[in-house]
């Protein structure tokens, strides 16, 4: 998969990943960039960019790339460790469920119907937590 990295603040490239493999990234991760220096960015947008197709198009529309919007990490507040321990066995500190469905993908990941995962192509229909390692 295609993926571009952009400042939500200029809108300038900082990375572009053409092969790009595994889960997304998603809102209020960090992320390192490697583009000759180490730079640490909070995910702030993920959108999505799909091919060019007629209105009356009713097929699926191939998709082209994602688009991460990114800010600075020194603009958004530093977590400790203290904040990483989570009150709740089954949240983060963000408040993001960490359970894993039978699929492999995060809870979060899941509507009541099907499983977004892999671009919303995973063949789970339901969250269903897995048990064991």
């Amino acid at each position: 998969m295609r993926l571009r990295f952009m400042s939500k603040e200029t809108g300038e490239e900082l990375l572009h990943e053409s092969r790009w493999e595994g889960e997304l990234p998603r809102v209020g991760d960090v992320v390192e960039l490697h583009d000759g220096a180490t730079h640490r960015w909070v995910v702030e947008e993920v959108d999505w960019v799909f091919e060019d197709a007629p209105p009356d198009q009713k097929d699926d529309i191939p998709l082209r790339c994602a688009v991460i919007l990114v800010g600075p990490e020194a603009a958004h507040e530093k977590v400790t460790e203290a904040h990483e321990v989570a009150a709740d066995p089954h949240h983060d500190w963000r408040g993001r469920s960490n359970r894993r469905c039978v699929c492999g993908h995060p809870e979060d990941l899941h509507t009541p119907i099907r499983c977004t995962g892999k671009a919303g192509f995973c063949d789970c229909t339901g969250f269903v937590e897995a048990t064991g390692p």
